[in-house]
């Protein structure tokens, strides 16, 4: 999937983890969401388009947080930047359809 990263989807996240070349984010409440960037930090990739992959999580402990351990979470891998290409959605958007407490 083409994701657009915007910069109210970068807002909406915070860091938790990076971890061999892979960086983390939890989307703040209510949203139920985790974004994985391969390669890059999220905010170098503002105003880009994307290969992503959207999915699922279980509420892996360390990746979401704390209050909501053990949910189901979306999650949205992103593996490369594809820059200004045409896109299918923005990260905004992934994330309004995500779960939310």
């Amino acid at each position: 999937m083409r994701v657009f990263v915007d910069a109210a989807a970068i807002r909406r996240l915070r860091p938790t983890t990076q971890d061999n070349g892979r960086w983390y984010y939890c989307a703040a409440s209510p949203t139920r969401a985790i974004v994985r960037v391969d390669g890059s930090d999220l905010a170098s990739l503002a105003g880009c388009v994307v290969d992503a992959q959207v999915g699922w999580d279980g509420g892996t402990p360390g990746f979401v947080r704390e209050a909501n351990e053990g949910w189901r979470h979306t999650k949205v891998t992103i593996r490369r930047r594809l820059g200004a290409a045409p896109h299918d959605a923005t990260l905004s958007a992934v994330l309004a359809d995500a779960p939310h407490e």
